[in-house]
């Protein structure tokens, strides 16, 4: 029985990793965000008593469709009245919004104003300061800001995890590693001497779900709390386990197995565990794996090779009557479907090109050529997409924004797989 592509390569890959090969050079890679026209202008005037938020809450925002600037303002402001009392010079400069605040003590409070009609827009704002993670309060003043000009959560106080590997064969070491969405504060969450694959976030914000293979084994999925950095086995299967992906509520898991034969999608209930028997989801005689949730936890996209093992396509599993129904193109090698959080969109490999579709399956955008097996995930406001490149030796993360954004670079080292962006829940992590 024919496997989909993701399982030969992870058969493949055990192969690779069980035989002796010299150790490959790691290269550099780097994280770009694309860069279209920005939109909305914002004067961010520095925070009375710490400057160093406003600056990480710039950079935030100039990310976005948002520009923000602190040079050249039309008069002297550090409060909303000072905005007021000249407001017919912030008027005239055609700058339609003003953010200004200041530290007092343990908080940081701030006040996002309309220039035009002088109102301050929800009134005063505060966020309490953690004082061991600043870059943290900074990125949920952020989200706060761009909600309160868009009416859109922004997407910069979750985080962003990916694998990266080096070396090869026996001596491969796979990492997996999280960061800030731009790119700071990365770290090394688990690693091991063998393959990491298809990291996915719980709705909380905090635990990780993947897949990872050792010496002489198959791939199993694990559970690690980023703030613990803690990790438990929760597939009880002896074969190949790859591909978790949660409901919404985060009580449910679905993953796809198979153990030389063709592949299915079962399903994990909370607590999870590896002592639980899942819940076989299809049954087929063809492939059936890669599921995503769809933000109403009602259905699933999966990848079924029923059409031929090498015309793999998007399907729709419809988990309340039990039917699925095929919603990517009838042409071309379709693989790793995931939903956009608000559940317009769905992202998908097109052969080696990343592409974005309506969930009628109409394509609305070519992110291009990847060279990687590994789809876009789209960020909590659904405004942007994470996914990797590779590009001859080297490989990246490419960070686009669906609405205009701006374009910065940050270096890694190894080969880059599988970036993978979570919600904004989380409040420990450091």
């Amino acid at each position: 029985m024919m496997i989909n592509r993701t399982h030969r390569a992870i058969a493949t890959s055990i192969l690779l990793f069980t035989s002796t090969m010299q150790i490959a050079k790691a290269q550099d890679n780097a994280l770009y965000i694309k860069s279209t026209e920005l939109a909305e202008q914002i004067a961010l005037v520095p925070f009375l008593g710490h400057q160093q938020i406003s600056t990480i809450v710039a950079d935030d925002l100039n990310a976005t469709k948002l520009k923000t600037t602190n040079k050249n303002l039309p008069a002297r402001a550090t409060t909303k009245q000072d905005v007021l009392n000249n407001l017919n010079l912030w008027q005239q400069a055609n700058i339609p919004y003003a953010v200004v605040g200041s530290a007092n003590g343990n908080r940081i409070d701030y006040e996002v104003i309309n220039t035009q009609s002088g109102t301050s827009i929800g009134g005063q704002q505060t966020e309490m300061l953690n004082q061991t993670n600043t870059r943290q309060t900074a990125h949920k003043i952020a989200d706060n800001i761009y909600q309160l000009i868009t009416g859109k959560q922004g997407d910069f106080s979750g985080k962003i995890a990916f694998i990266e590997e080096t070396g090869t064969g026996v001596n491969k070491v796979s990492r997996l590693k999280i960061m800030d969405t731009d790119g700071k504060n990365m770290q090394t969450i688990d690693q091991v001497t063998g393959a990491i694959f298809t990291p996915t976030w719980h709705p909380n914000g905090v635990d990780i779900a993947y897949a990872k293979l050792h010496k002489d084994s198959k791939p199993v999925i694990y559970m690690m709390n980023i703030n613990s950095q803690t990790a438990k086995l929760v597939t009880p299967f002896n074969g190949t386990n790859l591909n978790p992906s949660f409901s919404p509520n985060g009580n449910k898991m679905l993953f796809s197995y198979s153990n030389n034969a063709n592949a299915d999608i079962y399903q994990l209930s909370a607590p999870f565990h590896n002592k639980q028997k899942p819940k076989q989801i299809t049954n087929r005689p063809s492939d059936e794996a890669q599921p995503s949730y769809s933000p109403d936890g009602h259905s699933f996209v999966f990848v079924s090779d029923r059409n031929g093992s090498n015309n793999p396509r998007v399907y729709r599993f419809n988990l309340n009557n039990r039917t699925d129904q095929q919603v990517s193109p009838s042409s071309g090698y379709a693989s790793n479907p995931s939903y956009s959080p608000d559940g317009s969109k769905i992202a998908f490999l097109s052969g080696t090109n990343a592409v974005i579709m309506r969930t009628n399956g109409k394509i609305i955008s070519n992110l291009g050529n990847t060279g990687v097996d590994g789809a876009p995930s789209f960020s909590p406001n659904s405004s942007r997409v994470v996914y990797a490149v590779k590009h001859g030796s080297n490989s990246s993360i490419n960070i686009k924004s669906l609405e205009g954004g701006k374009s910065y670079s940050i270096s890694t080292q190894g080969k880059v797989l599988s970036p993978v962006w979570s919600n904004n829940r989380h409040r420990k992590n450091k």
